[in-house]
């Protein structure tokens, strides 16, 4: 074989090389996904309507798509969380729906007017986070979480 033609194929070799480091590099780079999808063909679990952990086929379509972005797609090894994720909305999403809807669109400030509304074992309680921010709240104006609080007595009494 001649040098040239040698020369050639090694930079092929090396321009190939280097298109795959590119494409590497740039995969890396993208963020890592929250939770993991499988692949099509692969069993997962979904929390339906009921609050049940039922059995699904991710196919492809943009259904597993739609439930994998809204974080109801459970690989068969998370079965145990999507079954307390569901006991966690059975026994929680009329807490969340309300206290957003009492909310009305309010956003934590630091130092602003940040109520929250709790459920402790006997009754329902405000507090009030001008400093940090707790994840897991919902916030609204004392205004709100007074109103919300009364709800809740009037239409979820805890004794």
């Amino acid at each position: 074989m001649n040098i040239q033609k040698r020369i050639e194929q090694l930079e092929q070799t090396i321009n190939k090389a280097q298109s795959e480091l590119e494409e590497l590099k740039q995969e890396t780079s993208k963020p890592k996904p929250m939770f993991e999808r499988g692949d099509e063909g692969e069993a997962y679990h979904i929390i339906d309507e009921e609050y049940d952990v039922v059995d699904s086929i991710d196919t492809g379509v943009p259904l597993d798509d739609i439930r994998f972005k809204i974080a109801n797609y459970y690989l068969e090894k998370d079965e145990h969380i999507a079954e307390r994720v569901a006991k966690y909305y059975k026994d929680n999403n009329w807490f969340i729906r309300k206290a957003i809807e009492f909310a009305d669109g309010y956003e934590w400030v630091k130092g602003g007017d940040n109520w929250c509304v709790y459920i402790n074992q006997y009754n329902y309680g405000l507090d009030a986070h001008q400093s940090t921010k707790v994840q897991t709240q919902i916030y609204m104006t004392r205004e709100n979480a007074l109103k919300f609080k009364a709800w809740l007595e009037e239409y979820k009494s805890l004794k």
